[in-house]
């Protein structure tokens, strides 16, 4: 995370001040997959230091506290979830936590990954209101919730060993495919409870490339 942030292209260009760590994950038999993980920011670690091989004007060793990654994330409230966080959120926080969990446990199973694959040790969730609820243009913060991440994922019952068998799953599928080299799109079935699994052709690349230009 100490190059420089790969997706600027001008001088001038505002982007997300994010990490980014490329990490390649062993699934046996010889499948290896390389991921893109995101660290939004991150907390010195109190008592452990990192020597660098620079030193200061005295000649001495420059010490950097070890980083502990934290990823934030927002939870939005809105009209119809009546859950008013303004009066009671600050005694109800563990509560309201609990409700989003079970509301939008997609979402939350979907940050718990990224930031263990991310490393980092700690989530902070924002619980983030309308000033007024009929302009959704600004916002403020009504309260903040820490937790460790892997205490998270325990409490929300969420299985890494599970997601790396489904991940596993999608590639072995793709490879008992004749060419598995190419572009796939995963898909729910609308009607069924199954997923489904296209290759992108090169006749439907070109018809998008001709709709492009129209």
């Amino acid at each position: 995370m100490t190059e420089k942030d790969p997706f600027i292209e001008v001088e001038d260009q505002v982007a997300a001040r994010l990490g980014y760590q490329y990490k390649i994950w062993d699934l046996g038999k010889k499948r290896k997959v390389c991921i893109r993980s995101t660290v939004h920011s991150y907390l010195p670690r109190a008592g452990e230091f990192t020597q660098l091989e620079e030193r200061d004007e005295e000649g001495k060793v420059i010490e950097k506290p070890k980083p502990i990654y934290q990823n934030t994330y927002a939870l939005v409230e809105y009209e119809g979830n009546k859950s008013n966080w303004k009066q009671n959120l600050d005694t109800q926080m563990a509560q309201s936590i609990t409700k989003e969990v079970q509301d939008n446990s997609c979402k939350l199973s979907r940050w718990v990954v990224e930031s263990l694959l991310a490393g980092a040790e700690q989530i902070r969730f924002a619980f983030v209101g309308r000033k007024n609820p009929k302009d959704n243009t600004k916002h403020h913060i009504l309260g903040t919730y820490g937790i460790d991440t892997k205490s998270f994922c325990n409490q929300i019952n969420l299985s890494m060993p599970t997601c790396w068998g489904i991940l596993r799953d999608i590639i072995e599928s793709v490879y008992r495919i004749n060419e598995p080299i190419g572009e796939y799109i995963f898909m729910k079935d609308p009607n069924k409870a199954l997923m489904r699994l296209f290759k992108v052709t090169a006749e439907e690349d070109e018809e998008d490339e001709n709709d492009e230009e129209l």
